[in-house]
């Protein structure tokens, strides 16, 4: 690891970074440089989240309760999104098992009338 002296700095100096754009920071998920250095002075690690990254297309998903810390509020709020995703998977479960009966139904009425045209074209053949 490089560390920059007083002396360097003012024979090389850096032109530095400016960054002009809206600060992208999530609340509650950052450290700041007094903890990080406590950290390090100590000899810990500094403690590492798992970060979430998302497609464009799932960017719908994101909504309140992808932070951190819930409160009260919004375990009930999650408790109803949770009864409505699970009555929607329920309905869609039902539909499937009613679509996969109607075409056994269905089958099975394709077979009979398969066999009944087989069966009177074999009375045909006979007479």
């Amino acid at each position: 690891m490089k560390y920059r002296s007083k002396i360097y700095a003012e024979k090389n100096p850096s032109p530095g970074e400016v960054n002009n754009e809206p600060s992208m920071t999530i609340e509650g998920e950052h450290k700041e440089m007094k903890d990080i250095l406590n950290y390090a002075i100590q000899g810990m690690d500094v403690p590492k989240t798992d970060v979430q990254y998302f497609r464009p297309e799932q960017i719908t998903e994101i909504n309140s309760l992808f932070r951190k810390s819930l409160d009260l509020t919004d375990l009930d709020a999650l408790r109803e999104k949770t009864k409505v995703l699970t009555d929607e998977v329920t309905e869609a479960y039902n539909r499937k098992k009613q679509l996969q009966k109607q075409q056994l139904v269905d089958e099975k009425k394709q077979q009979e009338n398969e066999n009944e045209s087989n069966v009177s074209s074999d009375t045909k053949k006979e007479e």
